[in-house]
């Protein structure tokens, strides 16, 4: 045996959707999770061999079975660094690979220009057909800098929004696009997953056909916007054989994170339009992916790809704020509620980028919940998802979708 002394923290991540599963794609992008957070449990099925013999304690070796195991690891949320203006074209990147391998659906295009007088609520684009659709969310340029909107129709290249902006964007200004993720109701993606410490290449590690199993996207006050994700591997190799090469830094593609601080909720009916935050002292989303391997006697350590079998329920946001009667009321009355949740950041720039996690439409399940903390009387409810029903005519998953993150 030959010991080295391994720094664990100095490595190196590298991600890419599979275009064939269970094969490492041509094209990956190199990756920074949250330092340390990367774990790889791989593990192989020992099958026992029940061959008969004489002797009492003669334990035949195990024969080896399918290849599996798990990767976790922590990444912060953050846009590409380049706002996507009119005259800026989308760039994949690595946060975008990770998030789209969970919920099969991506829309990003290029921004626009406001073409005519618009509204709070009703904004003519030149491209709007072309670079908008419905369920998307867009920035618009005002006043106080870029302001975030949920497109909840289109006619035409006329985007009707939701919440109202806080001011009428001025003909001819900035409509600065993004990413929007959004669960399809059929998704087959799969990642590869690289990882190795920069003091030996014997210590590399590499995931192929990883399953998206579970995303919690963490918001704390005063903490950084964050996504922890765990994958299940359909095979794995590791050592020297991975073929990372870590002599040189990363070159970060993002923004920096995002602190939970200076944000918008919303959480309101259907058909109230206004754009009033409502306090809020925590917020947690659990996603249910519902994606589940299809097994095989063949292909790739007895796995043929990956499907999204589903459960009715995809998001469960559970928040706490201070004491509210007016949750009991849509409580009891089921009412249907938007939830948006902007998380802005001013880059060194000056340019203000943000995050949107949205439940378009959503129940309160459960009654809410009532406690003293810290002597203040505060509100915990839980809120489930729904078909979104905020989109008018909806036809696609995008609109439809009962959930959605915008990088913006």
């Amino acid at each position: 045996m030959s010991q080295q002394n391994i720094q664990a923290k100095k490595a190196k991540t590298v991600v890419g959707l599979e275009t064939t599963f269970g094969s490492t794609p041509s094209t990956t992008y190199s990756a920074i999770p949250v330092n340390g957070s990367v774990s790889f449990e791989l593990s192989q099925t020992e099958i026992e061999n029940e061959d008969e013999s004489i002797k009492l304690y003669d334990k035949k070796t195990t024969v080896r079975g399918l290849k599996g195991g798990s990767v976790k690891f922590d990444m912060y949320i953050k846009p590409y660094s380049t706002a996507l203006s009119s005259s800026n074209a989308p760039t994949d990147h690595y946060v975008q690979q990770v998030l789209k391998s969970f919920f099969g659906g991506h829309r990003v295009h290029s921004g626009s220009l406001v073409q005519a007088a618009a509204t709070t609520t009703s904004v003519p684009m030149d491209s709007g057909a072309t670079r908008s659709l419905v369920g998307q969310w867009l920035m618009f340029s005002g006043s106080a800098g870029l302001e975030p909107a949920y497109v909840k129709a289109m006619s035409t290249n006329t985007a009707t929004v939701i919440p109202a902006l806080s001011y009428a964007p001025a003909s001819a200004s900035v409509v600065v696009n993004g990413d929007t993720f959004y669960p399809t109701e059929t998704n087959t993606n799969s990642l590869t997953i690289q990882h190795a410490k920069a003091d030996s290449s014997n210590f590399q590690w590499q995931a192929n056909g990883c399953l998206p199993k579970s995303l919690d996207i963490k918001v704390e006050r005063d903490g950084l916007v964050m996504m922890s994700a765990e994958y299940e591997a359909a095979t794995w190799t590791t050592g020297s054989a991975v073929g990372l090469t870590t002599t040189s830094l990363v070159t970060e593609t993002q923004t920096t994170p995002f602190a939970g601080k200076d944000a918008v909720f919303i959480l309101q009916p259907l058909t109230t339009t206004t754009r009033t935050h409502l306090p809020l002292e925590s917020f947690a989303i659990k996603l249910n992916t519902g994606m589940e391997f299809i097994p095989d006697l063949g292909s790739t350590e007895g796995k043929v790809g990956t499907m999204r079998t589903g459960e009715r329920l995809f998001a469960e946001a559970t928040v706490k704020f201070r004491a509210d009667v007016q949750e009991d009321f849509d409580w009891n009355a089921q009412t249907d509620l938007q939830m948006h949740l902007m998380i802005p950041k001013t880059t060194a720039e000056g340019i203000k980028r943000w995050i949107c996690i949205s439940i378009p439409t959503a129940n309160i399940v459960g009654k809410p919940k009532w406690s003293d903390t810290n002597g203040r009387l505060t509100c915990e409810v839980v809120l489930h998802s729904k078909l979104n029903a905020l989109t008018t005519s909806p036809t696609t998953d995008l609109a439809y979708a009962p959930f959605t993150l915008a990088l913006l």
